[in-house]
């Protein structure tokens, strides 16, 4: 992943973990330590019954949002950073 990024000229690639079982998430951190993880969602047997129903994740998993959020929150962060940076820089030329 982080080669095809490079390739298509991505220069920050992060990570959300998915599906991690109580005890993994250190484990998972050492093996992809070159990437930052945003955050996390665990397991959750709900998950996969919602997607076969075909419902709405949202409405069945206060978890699972607020996690979404939290992540959400840390993208605009970066992204509100990254465009600051940039515009400080240009302002700077």
């Amino acid at each position: 992943m982080v080669k095809l990024a490079n390739y298509l000229g991505v220069k920050k690639v992060y990570a959300v973990v998915n599906k991690v079982q109580a005890g993994q998430l250190a484990e998972i951190e050492q093996v992809i330590d070159f990437l930052p993880i945003l955050g996390h969602f665990p397991y959750d047997p709900v998950v996969a019954d919602v997607n076969f129903y075909g419902e709405n994740l949202f409405d069945h998993s206060k978890s699972f949002v607020q996690e979404a959020e939290k992540i959400k929150d840390k993208i605009d962060l970066l992204t509100v950073s990254s465009w600051a940076l940039a515009k400080f820089s240009l302002a700077e030329t």
